[in-house]
């Protein structure tokens, strides 16, 4: 079955939160929430259990942050003294001078004024430990609760580890299923590795979505990722023929939404030869240059077709090259009728826009174009690759949740607690049968 195409919500925001360095992933995921701690202390001395007013945020933030300095600084200066090295006349003894001090609070205090105002419902969250990555929909405001969530580890253990998620500011997340960290593409590792609790993935959010989305469109743009699974060195010209069957998929989709010269073969198109007659580059790829490793692509859809239609034509050509599509003609037939029925204009006003030829030329070329990939032995080439999407199944739930309703007090009601965490993904593998 081929898998929906997604476009991205341009409101949407992609939040990095990590706390005590994914010590608390499997409490987040068990309990379907994301929590901080910075503030709990201050929550503590409040009577009410509300969230409190950025001004007390704030003070008590910058309090802190002088408190920790001035302990530090009496620390040091008491061992020198005692080490007869030098005197503590030089040290700040009440901290609140200290640059750092005041870097470090207006730190954290940048990241809860993010939890509190800056999520919204329906932003991705992403969480870490030291071997997985985990990615969600924000489903609720922000709320305090003070409930200790308990999450019991036993890994072969008669008795269980016990592990306590005691920090109070949280908003409820549903979790798709945990990915192993070396699925994670190079450029994403590094940003993962913010040392802050609460930081923005928005610049990277494309390969956010790789993760989770085997093709996704934004701005007129269609974006995919191949993973090649296969260990050690592979061969430069396995590698060239898997991105020319790319670059063909491509032109057999123009072909398909703006008609095929009737003076061209199909089998001429896509030779090399023709590639500076009348071919515009859009297509541009990133390639990681690891074994296993990913080869990322986007392509500029053609003006007056609609991205997430030429994005699904795309799919389905590119199955066909990398898979061999064994299935029969009839069933091949069945399945672009389909596809291309889906792309006819429903009225009037969208008569200029995605207008495919006709279904039974659209199918010869189908049927050519497996030929023409057969013959290059591109499924053969890939199968060798253990080539796959970049997408890994489960990433985020199958369909966004709904929102949960506030409680009274303008706290959130905690969620239920599932019995276990989501078994570890697998990768996503195209069938067309």
């Amino acid at each position: 079955m081929l898998p929906d195409v997604v476009s991205y919500q341009e409101e949407q925001r992609i939040w990095l939160v990590r706390a005590s360095g994914g010590k608390h992933f499997q409490n987040f995921l068990k309990h379907d929430v994301v929590a901080i701690s910075h503030i709990d202390k201050l929550i503590g001395l409040s009577a009410s259990k509300e969230i409190p007013a950025p001004e007390a945020i704030s003070d008590f933030l910058y309090a802190e942050a002088k408190l920790m300095v001035t302990l530090a600084a009496e620390h040091v200066v008491a061992w020198r003294r005692d080490e007869d090295s030098i005197s503590g006349e030089h040290w700040d003894e009440d901290g609140h001078e200290d640059p750092e001090n005041k870097m470090s609070a207006a730190n954290r205090e940048s990241q809860v004024s993010k939890f509190i105002n800056d999520f919204k419902i329906g932003d991705l969250i992403v969480t870490i430990n030291s071997t997985h990555i985990a990615i969600g929909y924000c489903v609720s405001d922000v709320y305090v609760d003070e409930t200790v969530l308990v999450n019991r580890i036993y890994r072969d253990r008669k008795e269980p580890k016990i592990e306590l998620l005691e920090y109070k500011l949280r908003r409820n997340v549903s979790w798709g299923d945990p990915i192993p960290r070396d699925l994670v593409s190079l450029s994403l590792r590094k940003p993962l590795l913010a040392r802050n609790t609460v930081s923005s993935l928005d610049e990277h959010w494309d390969k956010v979505y790789t993760l989770a989305y085997p093709i996704f469109v934004r701005d007129g743009m269609v974006y995919f990722s191949n993973r090649i699974n296969r260990q050690g060195p592979i061969g430069t010209r396995s590698m060239c023929v898997v991105l020319d069957s790319i670059v063909c998929a491509q032109l057999v989709a123009d072909a398909i939404f703006t008609g095929l010269n009737p003076d061209v073969a199909l089998s001429d198109l896509l030779s090399s030869d023709c590639y500076d007659s009348d071919f515009e580059e859009r297509l541009m790829s990133q390639a990681e240059v690891m074994s296993p490793g990913y080869l990322h692509h986007k392509i500029r859809c053609l003006a007056g077709v609609s991205s997430e239609r030429y994005a699904a034509m795309l799919m389905l050509l590119m199955s066909i090259g990398l898979s061999g599509c064994e299935a029969d003609t009839q069933n091949l037939k069945v399945r672009a009728a389909n596809l291309i029925s889906s792309f006819q204009q429903d009225d009037m006003s969208k008569e200029r826009s995605a207008v495919v030829v006709g279904a039974l030329e659209s199918d010869e070329m189908l049927q050519d174009f497996q030929t023409i990939m057969k013959n290059k032995g591109v499924a053969k080439v890939a199968s060798n690759l253990r080539m796959a999407p970049g997408n890994a199944v489960g990433a985020l739930p199958p369909k966004k949740p709904a929102v949960k309703s506030k409680a009274g007090g303008g706290r959130v009601s905690p969620p239920s607690a599932p019995e276990s965490v989501s078994a570890q993904a697998v990768q996503f593998k195209l069938n067309l049968e």
